[in-house]
């Protein structure tokens, strides 16, 4: 049955109708469906089997131009209905693949210095240039090298980076206090909208994204691109003397990706031995979900499956530090003498208790615990910087500088949670710029032991979340799956890369099956309900659960092949389980009631963009592949399915890519009590999930 109705209700109706009268905001103003109707297209937004939900779009005057020109402006009569699969391969996959290389949109290169420096996060003094650091001993190159970009004008500064970097302060105006842009060899893409630096852990589902679609267009030459810049489609071409041939296209997309992962070595080498956060100076002091060696692995995998050139980006860098160093003549030589020891060199950031950052007297990233009579290495979101993260206390967005203060209010009002003032502590103030003790800091009154559990919560990735608490107070105290999976996966590629490389594994293979068989039953909840971050200093977090609530991040658990078949099978079904209408995997294809759009990251709203009933890439990412790692192929393809759905029913409405979707309501625009005002839009991980999806379910080379 079709009917028209208000957008938000898409989960309690069988269809989505954007049709006459009705007004949708897309990025440069308001779409407006007006009273002039045109022709109409049906676009199946699910399969019938999957629930039937459609979206009928009308080509009104000022109907969005991707839209236009994908669904009305081909040759011949437009279709009355376009199938799932058709929209996304006529629609949404040439829109993304025409995203990545856009420098208006998400490419960023020193061509335009200016706007990568450009710090869109933290609030800058208007008049004042926005500074670009560079290591000392490459300040001449970098200065020359962006010389011809930085002509004429003063928008932006060059400034050293201080060797050795200072000791983390309070000072507002210290250097991981203020704003600057580290600067990075090779052009990279953006999450989005807001952003202007190239992130951690983004960075790997953007990498995998430019990778598929490569894929798509060499398995598709005369495939159609949509150019944001010129609001058009283009044909690619089979033909090599062609301006527009799929090689050239593909190629491009390749060196992007693969000069992301030269950046990342980058900053190993030149920014503290780690990944950081993203290329700004206030990130100096942490890292994100360690996946550094899994995009050189695809990468790799990529120039071997299409025979691209290897092309050196970081020997006039590299060089300079290292007598030893040898420039790679292929990408054998890149991963034996550029990838390898930058992925060793990270590893120990998180693993080596005896690797220390700075003025650390020892790595807040590794503590030991006793389980079953022995004891075993468990690993933490750590960081090394102190005080209130700029990212937050100076925010652009409002909503975001109110985080810590709404904390210290709720700190100050449960006195029960706040035990002998460990988080909040207005009796003693941080004097000088110091964090002596337990003192609070002079803004807000909140201790050391709170920053370091909120920058912690921002270097997971999942910033933030209510499942560390109410003010994520004890996020250092809880071992996290996700971080422990990854170093896990870490650990097995570089023995991985040590072999690509001619070299001894570096890791025991039963030293390996032990750590899986002490991941399985060091989180698995002693009720039988599934795998949970687990309290590992209950000592000090007065009133906190043993484990923290459900999560998503136990899908990691069967990404990384830890779990026993048996075992396996029973998370896949406790995942399948309902709580408050909502499950983490969508039980069976052709299940009654409303669908779920995507695998929300937690089963409790608790107003947090990281908490139900949000759904974003990265855990869709790492369930489908562990859903097909494991057998489970046919919810490995409804969870496609749901997942592609979400995106297709808010593009047919206002046709961009977004951060997160609502699983409940994917036409919804999610706004949260904390985090950005608006879903952020561009986007990358959510572009990487959908063209992998798309090539898997629709066109698989």
């Amino acid at each position: 049955m079709n009917m028209t109705l208000d957008l938000k209700a898409v989960a309690r109706c069988c269809t989505i109708q954007v049709a006459v009268l009705l007004s949708i905001v897309g990025p440069n103003g308001t779409y407006a469906q007006d009273a002039v109707s045109g022709p109409t297209i049906s676009v199946e937004i699910l399969p019938a089997q999957a629930g039937g939900h459609s979206s009928t779009i009308t080509n009104a005057p000022d109907l969005a131009p991707i839209l236009s020109a994908c669904l009305f402006s081909q040759p011949g009569e437009p279709p009355a209905a376009l199938s799932t699969r058709d929209f996304a391969l006529a629609c949404v996959v040439p829109y993304v693949t025409g995203l990545w290389l856009d420098p208006t949109v998400l490419y960023r290169s020193h061509d335009d210095i200016v706007a990568q420096a450009t710090d869109r996060l933290v609030s800058h003094p208007d008049g004042e240039p926005f500074p670009v650091f560079a290591p000392a001993v490459l300040i001449e190159d970098v200065r020359a090298r962006l010389a011809p970009e930085l002509d004429g004008q003063t928008d932006v500064v060059i400034d050293v980076l201080p060797d050795p970097l200072p000791a983390p302060s309070l000072d507002p105006d210290s250097l991981y206090n203020s704003i600057g842009l580290l600067y990075l060899p090779n052009p990279y893409v953006v999450p989005g909208e807001t952003f202007n630096e190239m992130y951690g852990w983004d960075s790997y589902f953007i990498i995998r994204g430019l990778l598929a679609s490569i894929d798509h267009v060499m398995a598709n030459p005369e495939a159609t691109v949509w150019s944001p810049s010129d609001r058009a489609l283009t044909s690619l071409s089979s033909d090599p003397d062609s301006p527009h041939y799929h090689r050239d296209f593909a190629e491009r997309l390749f060196e992007t990706a693969k000069g992301m992962v030269d950046n990342h070595i980058f900053e190993i080498a030149f920014y503290g031995g780690f990944v950081p956060n993203a290329n700004r100076t206030y990130y100096l002091t942490r890292s994100q979900p360690p996946l550094f060696t899994q995009e050189a692995i695809a990468v790799y995998e990529a120039a071997r499956r299409y025979g691209f050139d290897y092309t050196d980006t970081l020997s006039p860098y590299l060089s300079q530090i290292d007598p030893d160093y040898e420039a790679p003549d292929g990408f054998d030589g890149w991963i034996a003498h550029e990838v390898l020891p930058a992925a060793e060199r990270y590893y120990a950031y998180w693993t080596d208790p005896d690797t220390v950052w700075g003025m650390s007297s020892s790595n807040p990233r590794v503590r030991e615990v006793e389980h079953e009579g022995e004891s075993h290495p468990v690993y933490f979101y750590g960081t090394d910087g102190i005080g209130p993260a700029p990212e937050v206390a100076r925010s652009t967005q409002p909503q975001n500088r109110a985080i810590y203060r709404d904390d210290a209010t709720y700190l100050q009002a449960n006195p029960d949670v706040n035990v002998d003032n460990r988080f909040y502590n207005a009796e003693t103030t941080c004097a000088e710029f110091e964090a002596v003790g337990n003192c609070g800091d002079p803004t807000y009154g909140l201790t050391q032991d709170y920053y370091a559990a909120d920058r912690g919560l921002r270097a997971s990735g999942f910033d933030l979340s209510n499942r560390f608490g109410d003010a994520g107070q004890w996020a250092m105290d809880y071992a996290p799956i996700s971080l422990n999976v990854l170093l896990l996966v870490m650990a097995e590629d570089i023995d991985h890369l040590a072999m690509i490389a001619g070299e001894s594994p570096r890791n025991d293979p039963e030293a390996l099956a032990d750590r899986r068989s002490f991941l399985a039953d060091f989180f698995l909840r002693p009720d039988g309900t599934g795998f949970g971050d687990r309290l590992a200093a209950a000592d000090r977090a007065s009133g906190a659960p043993d484990f923290a609530y459900a999560y998503a991040t136990q899908i990691y658990l069967l990404w990384a092949g830890v779990l026993a078949p048996r075992a396996a099978s029973d998370l896949v079904q406790r995942l399948q389980a309902s709580q408050d209408g909502l499950t983490f995997l969508p039980a069976a294809a052709g299940s009654t009631g409303s669908p779920q759009y995507g695998i929300p990251t937690s089963l409790i709203d608790t107003g947090k963009q990281w908490d139900a009933p949000y759904a974003w890439a990265p855990i869709q990412y790492f369930a489908v592949n562990g859903l097909i790692a494991n057998g489970f192929s046919a919810e490995a393809a409804l969870a496609m399915e749901n997942w592609i759905a979400a995106i297709n029913a808010f593009f047919a409405a206002d046709p961009v890519i977004i951060e997160k979707y609502d699983v409940r309501d994917p036409t919804d625009d999610p706004r949260v009590r904390i985090g950005y005002a608006h879903a952020q839009r561009g986007f990358g991980w959510t572009n990487a999930t959908y063209m992998l999806f798309a090539n898997w379910l629709y066109s698989a080379p």
